[in-house]
């Protein structure tokens, strides 16, 4: 017995919706897999509220936070932070604070762990009115150049590597001392060898040995 010309168009209706169902059911498998492996396409950039002015490392580079092992964002934690992503991320100091730089061990990394800020990634720094400075506050460091790094306080501020990208807003960078030999005595407040954009803000009393004091 054949189908009625109705029949095999309930039955095409049939399939198509119980098709449209499996698709549908197939789709939202593929997004419960994508939520319980974590995938999501790419990773937004963050924003980084700096609460601490001491000079602090952050301590997990894989969680997406900054955070101090005193459970606060020093400036160094949010750029070891920042740098840990190649998303352009944002970092807002607290309004006309001091951030001293005061982590410091001879010879130079670029991981920002220790000594100058290395820039690594694309980071924009929301100044706020605040100062970023080598040394404690209230005592500008003695920077002796003589070609050796030998004092405590003879590193520069910042570091822009090859691959880095910074914005520096509305902030002072001060008191940098760029000393030994050959790239590390360049660029007393900021060493740049990626790009650098300064907007509204000063580079004052840096010292370099090798040329730029400033810059």
């Amino acid at each position: 017995m054949r189908a009625s010309g109705g029949g095999k168009a309930q039955a095409w209706r049939e399939w198509s919706g119980a098709r449209r169902a499996g698709v549908v059911t197939a789709f939202a498998l593929v997004l419960t897999w994508a939520a319980l492996t974590g995938w999501a396409g790419a990773v937004a950039a963050a924003t980084f509220h700096v609460n601490e002015t001491g000079d602090f490392i952050d301590v997990d580079l894989n969680d997406g936070l900054c955070k101090t092992a005193l459970n606060t964002c020093s400036l160094r934690a949010a750029v070891m932070q920042a740098n840990a992503t190649a998303e352009e991320d944002t970092i807002v100091l607290q309004a006309g604070q001091i951030y001293p730089l005061q982590l410091n061990t001879l010879g130079d990394e670029d991981a920002a762990a220790q000594d100058d800020l290395d820039i690594s990634s694309k980071i924009f720094i929301d100044g706020n009115g605040g100062t970023i400075q080598v040394g404690p506050v209230g005592h500008p460091p003695t920077c002796n150049l003589n070609g050796t790094e030998e004092l405590a306080w003879e590193f520069r501020v910042f570091h822009v590597l090859p691959a880095g990208e910074l914005v520096l807003d509305s902030v002072t960078i001060r008191n940098g001392c760029a000393d030994g030999s050959g790239a590390i005595a360049q660029g007393g407040g900021i060493f740049n060898e990626g790009k650098l954009t300064i907007r509204y803000s000063t580079v004052t009393a840096n010292r370099a040995g090798s040329g730029g004091g400033g810059l």
